[in-house]
């Protein structure tokens, strides 16, 4: 057996002069001096970087992010609302959470999968609730209150959309089309609907944040699924079982890896060393899955069982204060 190698261990300061190094801030700034230099001569762009922190759209890719969703949702908002409230119905309708309220500094947007809440000052100055409600009394000026029903509603969609001016009085009117009351013009509401040229409701909105919480972890439901299908387990001692077997194989495949990677250190390693590595990290990596697989389907029977517990009992005391009123109403 070849005899190990023994490396000098690494120092913190310098063999020449005994000197540690050591990085200044000043050094840094002299650092990026020179690369915004370097990139003004070759043409390149520099970031220019205001007082302060630097602005959240420079780390953002190019692609779409989470604050780039928003921004949409928002100006998809402002385009078909001209009120708080139907503001925060289409961002609902979006997938999104709207909260504004007189105790609190800023107005945050919140993503319906339970994604944290951000604030929307973050989002631009455009984005703002200053700005935003300045917008929707813009829509309000020229559209009026109904501006949403306008777009989403077909009994307001049936009427062309006329300037708006604000009444001197205020009347009160029950039902639709009261100008029009003749059978002939429901007729021909009635065809309308049955050939599809009004809708007869809105359009459906596909909730993509909820959506994708909902499928987030489908592939760990599938494992699961698996898991139990290709062992048979029919009990949760079976599984318990045979994730204490898991365990033991992993301990065991984790000491030989350990050789392994000592024998790697050597001055000539022994050949195909490094393949066995490489093979014991697949087989450990495929037993780590697995155990976690089973782990979460121990909680999940657990947690079943628990539940159905609290119903049984909740069921009992249901009955039992069903019994003592009837006694009383008996007496």
């Amino acid at each position: 057996m070849a005899k190990r190698q023994h490396l000098p261990k690494p120092y913190a300061v310098s063999y020449v002069d005994g000197k540690k190094y050591e990085q200044r801030r000043d050094q840094y700034r002299e650092m990026r001096r020179v690369s915004d230099q370097l990139c003004r001569e070759h043409a390149l762009s520099v970031v220019r970087q205001p007082g302060g922190k630097k602005p959240r759209p420079l780390y953002e890719g190019t692609g779409q992010t989470r604050y780039e969703a928003m921004r949409q949702a928002i100006r998809k908002a402002l385009t078909q609302t001209s009120t708080e409230r139907d503001f925060a119905r289409v961002l609902r309708q979006q997938g999104y959470l709207w909260r504004r309220e007189e105790g609190r500094k800023y107005a945050t947007l919140r993503s319906l999968d339970g994604g944290r809440a951000v604030r929307v000052y973050r989002l631009g100055a455009e984005y703002d609730w200053p700005a935003l409600e300045r917008a929707l009394a813009k829509n309000f000026a020229r559209y009026g209150p109904h501006f949403y029903n306008l777009n989403f509603n077909p009994k307001y969609s049936l009427r062309p959309r006329p300037a708006y001016h604000p009444p001197a009085r205020r009347y009160r009117c029950r039902g639709l089309f009261t100008h029009q009351k003749s059978s002939l013009f429901r007729l021909y509401l009635y065809y309308c609907y049955q050939l599809g040229i009004y809708p007869k409701r809105p359009a459906p909105r596909v909730n993509w944040p909820e959506i994708n919480a909902l499928w987030r972890d489908v592939d760990k439901t599938l494992e699961e699924l698996h898991l139990t299908s290709k062992r048979g387990f029919s009990t949760v001692a079976e599984v318990k079982a045979h994730q204490e077997t898991l365990a033991g194989q992993i301990t065991a495949l984790c000491q030989e890896r350990a050789d392994c990677a000592r024998q790697l250190r050597w001055k000539e390693p022994p050949p195909g060393a490094a393949q066995r590595r490489a093979e014991l990290n697949r087989q450990i990596a495929a037993l780590r899955k697995e155990d976690a697989a089973a782990k979460r389907i121990i909680e999940k029977v657990e947690k079943t069982a628990a539940c159905r517990e609290e119903y049984r009992r909740q069921q009992e005391r249901d009955k039992s204060r069903q019994k003592h009123r009837n006694k009383d109403r008996i007496r």
